[in-house]
């Protein structure tokens, strides 16, 4: 059985994009045990723990995600390690003005989907695995631009 934690974080400017992570995520897999817990420090919210299993198809193998995704630590060539590093630095600078943590903005992984898939619409975005339709609306022309520096 594998867990997750999740924070969803009180107001109305965080509460709906956290949600959307959350729901995301439980659509993909079986949810076998939930805890969530109030939680008050440099910012209120819940936090979420999810005990969960991979979803499995009539065969018995792992459903596949129709979304892209790259593992954090893909290699990346010359031009994807500068596209990421620029993107890290946007996610830097959002999440200081928006007083979070940077992977509250994007994971790693997204980051790494984000350069090695080709993205260069907001369409192409709504494809990468972890950018739901509020995500997109909050940050993808950002993404682009910032992608577009290269």
């Amino acid at each position: 059985m594998n867990v997750k934690v999740f924070q969803i974080r009180l107001g109305n400017e965080h509460t709906e994009n956290d949600q959307e992570i959350v729901n995301e995520f439980l659509e993909s897999v079986t949810v076998k045990k939930t805890a969530a817990q109030h939680v008050n420090g440099k910012f209120n919210c819940w936090s979420l723990l999810v005990f969960f299993e991979n979803k499995k198809t009539e065969a018995g193998s792992t459903t596949r995600s129709e979304k892209i995704s790259f593992p954090s630590d893909a290699p990346l060539n010359a031009e994807e390690e500068h596209k990421f590093k620029i993107l890290k630095q946007w996610r830097f600078d959002k999440a200081s003005k928006q007083d979070i943590p940077a992977y509250m903005v994007c994971s790693n992984a997204e980051l790494v989907s984000l350069v090695k898939a080709p993205v260069t619409t907001l369409a192409d975005i709504a494809k990468i695995k972890g950018f739901g339709e509020q995500k997109i609306t909050k940050y993808g022309q950002e993404i682009i631009e910032a992608i577009n520096k290269v």
